[in-house]
């Protein structure tokens, strides 16, 4: 009996390790007001945001709802320009101010890196809003790991 007990923690100990492995919490940074009020209309769960890091800060989520989420959050936070590019007037603050900082990057002026930053990710590809944000930031991470 014990040792199926122990059998049984051993294996409930290896899922838990798995599970940290592949994936990474978002950092409570990004979950700002708006964030938090579309998990709520959309009625999604925000345990599902364990899954949308990997461990390179990349977004590599396919999950329709996270999706949903991240499109109605860009919409409450940001806009698009006529063009449809990105607008970097809060986006830029955002890379500047959270972040650099956040991924503990050592510039001698962020804001100026993070214009720079925007500059080349600014117009990001996807056939829907939500691969588009994903796209961008990951274009932004990439950059960023090369200061």
């Amino acid at each position: 009996r014990t040792f199926k007990m122990n059998q049984i923690l051993w294996y409930a100990t290896f899922i838990f390790c798995v599970a940290q492995v592949f994936s990474k919490e978002m950092p409570k940074e990004f979950l700002n007001d708006a964030a938090l009020q579309c998990f709520k209309e959309l009625k999604i769960s925000q345990e599902k945001l364990s899954t949308i890091l990997e461990d390179d800060n990349h977004i590599r989520t396919e999950d329709p709802d996270l999706y949903n989420v991240m499109e109605c959050t860009f919409n409450k936070n940001y806009s698009l320009k006529d063009n449809n590019e990105f607008d970097g007037e809060v986006l830029i603050k955002e890379i500047s101010d959270k972040l650099i900082p956040l991924l503990k990057k050592d510039t001698e002026d962020n804001l100026q890196a993070a214009e720079k930053v925007f500059e080349v990710c600014k117009n990001p590809d996807g056939d829907r809003l939500a691969k588009r944000v994903k796209n961008f930031h990951n274009c932004v991470i990439d950059e960023l790991n090369k200061i």
